[in-house]
């Protein structure tokens, strides 16, 4: 089982979905990327494979000039048995949404 983090959404903007994140694996020992080039962009489904693979993803947010851990990742079902990504329990996490993460 692997740990990745994502700092970073692409959203459409007609649904308000997360088409891209970015995002990478970290050394929870030191929390520290795992590759030393920093995190990179995928589409989606690439989070939600690692999911439901048994990975662990974690949102981290930019707070007052320091990067702090928010709530775990989840996998969503939308209508039409499309897959996505949302943080989980979402309504107790109040600014720290898949909607609240910097853009790329």
């Amino acid at each position: 089982m692997s740990i990745y983090v994502i700092d970073g959404v692409r959203i459409n903007a007609a649904n308000d979905r997360v088409t891209h994140v970015r995002w990478g694996q970290v050394n929870p020992r030191n929390n520290q990327w795992a590759n030393p080039a920093g995190p990179g962009i995928d589409e989606v489904i690439r989070a939600v494979d690692a999911i439901q693979g048994g990975d662990e993803v974690w949102t981290v947010f930019p707070v007052q000039g320091q990067t702090v851990l928010g709530p775990q990742v989840t996998v969503v079902v939308y209508p039409g048995g499309l897959e996505g990504i949302e943080t989980a329990d979402a309504a107790n996490h109040p600014g720290r949404t898949m909607l609240d993460l910097p853009r790329i």
